[in-house]
């Protein structure tokens, strides 16, 4: 049987094509659902241009790809940027991930 982990979605037609990085911020790992200290990797919320200027959080896990710019509004992009669905107390999320950012200097 199919599940929403299942479906796979296209990013550059959900999310458009051009991306502005507003904030980094981190993100924890959980155990048994309690946030604990240890930082899993980090969140990219990004203004999307293409798409009435919705946000959206990329996450990537591992060091901050982008420190120097925590405060934002640079055009970026993403390698293996990928989007899944999945169900949280009976509505349906979205997860968007990457593996990395970079400048796009446009």
């Amino acid at each position: 049987m199919l599940t929403l982990k299942d479906i796979v979605i296209d990013p550059k037609r959900t999310l458009g094509k051009n991306y502005i990085l507003v904030d980094v911020h981190e993100q924890h790992a959980y155990v048994n659902n309690i946030r604990t200290n240890e930082v899993k990797g980090y969140g990219y919320t990004i203004v999307l241009p293409d798409k009435n200027f919705e946000k959206v959080t990329v996450k990537i896990e591992g060091a901050n790809q982008m420190p120097e710019f925590a405060d934002g509004n640079v055009p970026v992009d993403f390698e293996n940027l990928s989007i899944s669905a999945h169900a949280f107390q009976g509505k349906t999320q979205i997860s968007v991930k990457a593996t990395r950012i970079y400048l796009t200097g446009k």
